[in-house]
């Protein structure tokens, strides 16, 4: 979004932003708890007997490091190790074995 994009809340028009890019203006907001969202999504595929080999981790994305860090700790709380190697780096692919 672009400050031009924001031209209709100075007119009193509502606004709702979806995701989790922050703007230094005060709208609304709907996003998602990434690492809750992660950790509940890898909880559920572990007790369905899943191992999880890749998922989708973009160094530079603070998105991609919440969801990562839900990830770990969803290994962790299963007792399980993080194990590099399944960790796939700058991907955008997710999947389980």
């Amino acid at each position: 979004m672009h400050d031009e994009d924001l031209s209709a809340h100075n007119l009193g028009v509502p606004i709702v932003m979806l995701g989790e890019h922050a703007l230094d203006v005060e709208i609304d907001r709907i996003a998602i708890d990434n690492v809750l969202a992660a950790r509940t999504a890898v909880t559920h595929l572990l007790e369905l007997g899943r191992r999880i080999p890749c998922i989708g981790h973009n160094r530079r994305s603070g998105i991609a490091a919440l969801r990562l860090r839900g990830y770990r700790d969803a290994l962790g709380a299963a007792g399980l190790p993080v194990v590099v190697d399944l960790v796939a780096r700058e991907s955008t692919v997710c999947g389980s074995d």
